[in-house]
């Protein structure tokens, strides 16, 4: 028996609904037909794919702590994290990693909210996580631009008006 696999529902600027790629749509149906705890046992192998977790995690919901939840979390959570990386790494080393945490947050207060934005994660999560990276980047680098060291500030003896 094939299971179903529920539609995406966000609409991109043309009016048409977000579509998962095919091949999305056959992993989610072939991990449908099995154990959750067969997709845990996969991720080892990075399979399957980031957006195919997301597909779960975003209809497994346990009422309590599950391990099965966790490694779901924690890995897509580590995907998040190795992608956003690769689009921050000209900021400064403490100023690229608060901003991988930053898409990381971001990612999952989605992710708690199950926000419909998620649907083009499900889509393109890659595309998806680099335009959260790049968006960080540009608020770090804007903040970095707008922030003035000592050294430029000077001593405020010479040519100092004294207010």
């Amino acid at each position: 028996m094939t299971a179903t696999v529920v539609p995406l529902t966000r609409v991109n600027k043309e009016g048409r609904l977000y579509e998962r790629p095919t091949e999305v749509e056959e992993e989610i149906r072939y991990f449908l037909d099995r154990a959750l705890e067969e997709l845990v046992q996969h991720i080892s192998n990075r399979t399957p794919s980031s957006s195919c977790l997301l597909y779960f995690a975003r209809r497994f919901r346990p009422n309590g702590r599950s391990k099965l939840w966790d490694k779901i979390l924690m890995t897509l959570l580590s995907r998040v994290a190795a992608q956003a990386t690769r689009h921050v790494g000209d900021l400064p080393p403490q100023a690229a990693e608060e901003a991988v945490e930053r898409v990381r947050m971001s990612f999952l207060a989605r992710l708690q909210k199950d926000h419909d934005s998620l649907d083009i994660f499900e889509c393109v999560f890659q595309f998806a996580v680099k335009r959260l990276a790049i968006s960080e980047r540009r608020s770090a680098k804007a903040k970095a631009e707008a922030e003035t060291s000592v050294e430029d500030l000077g001593t405020g003896e010479e040519g100092s008006s004294g207010y």
